[in-house]
């Protein structure tokens, strides 16, 4: 509104008091602080405006707009001469000023800067023709065209920056979202393992035992019918054979969620995984861990325990061992938990990549398992020389 009532009374004497013309002026303020985003369109509507209002010979503007041409607009004629020196007056001006009048044969010629901020971004050039144009009026036009300019490219500033706030974040989404695709194969392949290995743990061991079991309640009754003198050690067979498939169950079950690892922890459930696979099939277990072992978070705890479970099953069904260690122990900065087995061994790498070939991920699953927890699992094994495989979880993951 101030620059509306300044304009309107500086240059109502020069429209001899038109209301017409007061309202053109209205107008080509209106235009000035209207909302239009392309610089070349209010620039020439700006021109067309204020030659009219001011009965000018000619108007011309040149703005130099930021990463684009030099926009050059003229509405009217404007002569050679007047172009001719108010080149060389930009060019031989010392210092920045306001405004310069040009006297010339055709009239006077008004040179003014237009500034974002400080910065000379454009000129605004006036043929008049009458020389009854006011100095100071065409000062606060060219201010209030900077001012425009400025915003329009702070507009401009603003929604470069929310395109590539935008462009950033569909990239962070879009890389989540390939992270969560991998992750959920990941998972998907993982869980048919775990079936696969579940349904082989159970072929192998219970379902064959409660087979033989079954045969053995057979030969009981035969034994009952044609030798009562062998039915109690026969019966006493058939009750060795039903405890085992019932240990075995019991470490499936275990295997598949080891009870008390919330309340008592990774070193209780190892020991009780011990005491229950411990010279099963021949083989000898010992778990050496120190008495001040530091707890970790149930999921790490959890995490581990099943990396150490899988290198166990590895080393009774793969490596022929006879012996495995389990080792718990931490130093300044992380938890480290070893399987050791003194079985046959084999080439680590060439072992990978047969696993990937035949689409099983057993060594796989226990480096992402490390991984997820901000460790690592380093597997060291040589064919003849055994098999240790040693991970590293940070206290304070």
């Amino acid at each position: 509104m101030v620059g509306v009532n300044m304009v309107s009374g500086m240059l109502e004497a020069a429209t001899l008091q038109s209301a017409s013309g007061l309202q053109r002026w209205r107008q080509l303020v209106d235009l000035l602080t209207a909302d239009i985003a392309d610089s070349e369109q209010l620039l020439r509507r700006v021109a067309d405006e204020l030659r009219a209002v001011t009965n000018a010979c000619a108007c011309r503007i040149t703005y130099n707009e930021p990463d684009t041409a030099v926009v050059d607009i003229t509405s009217g004629i404007m002569p050679q001469a007047a172009q001719n020196c108010v080149a060389e007056a930009v060019e031989g001006a010392s210092a920045p000023f306001l405004r310069l009048s040009i006297p010339l044969a055709d009239g006077l010629v008004w040179l003014l800067p237009l500034k974002c901020s400080v910065d000379v971004v454009g000129w605004l050039q006036v043929m008049d023709g009458a020389s009854a144009l006011s100095g100071e009026g065409l000062d606060l036009i060219a201010v209030m065209v900077g001012n425009a300019l400025a915003r329009q490219a702070a507009q401009r500033q603003l929604q470069q920056s929310h395109r590539e706030e935008i462009a950033r974040a569909l990239a962070t989404n879009n890389k989540l979202t390939a992270v969560l695709r991998l992750e959920q194969e990941r998972l998907i392949r993982r869980e048919v393992e775990v079936r696969t290995q579940i349904g082989r743990d159970l072929h192998d061991g219970p379902v064959q035992q409660v087979a033989v079991a079954a045969l053995s309640v057979q030969y009981v009754r035969r034994v009952a019918e044609r030798a009562p003198d062998r039915f109690n050690e026969a019966l006493d067979d058939l009750h060795d054979q039903l405890k085992r498939v019932s240990r075995d169950l019991r470490v499936v079950l275990y295997e598949l969620r080891p009870l008390g690892m919330a309340e008592q922890g990774l070193v209780s459930v190892l020991q009780q995984y011990v005491a229950r696979v411990n010279n099963s099939n021949g083989l000898q277990i010992q778990l050496n861990v120190p008495a001040d072992l530091p707890r970790l978070s149930v999921d790490a705890e959890g995490a581990i325990f099943i990396i150490m479970q899988e290198a166990l099953n590895n080393a009774r069904k793969h490596a022929e061992a006879t012996h495995v260690w389990f080792r718990l122990r931490a130093d300044a900065s992380a938890l480290i938990a070893e399987v050791q087995d003194n079985g046959r061994g084999f080439d680590v790498e060439r072992t990978q990549a047969n696993y990937i070939q035949q689409g099983s991920y057993g060594l796989g699953n226990m480096r992402e398992r490390a991984e997820l927890l901000g460790g690592t699992c380093a597997i060291a094994s040589a064919p003849g020389a055994g098999t240790i495989v040693q991970v590293r979880v940070p206290l304070h993951h």
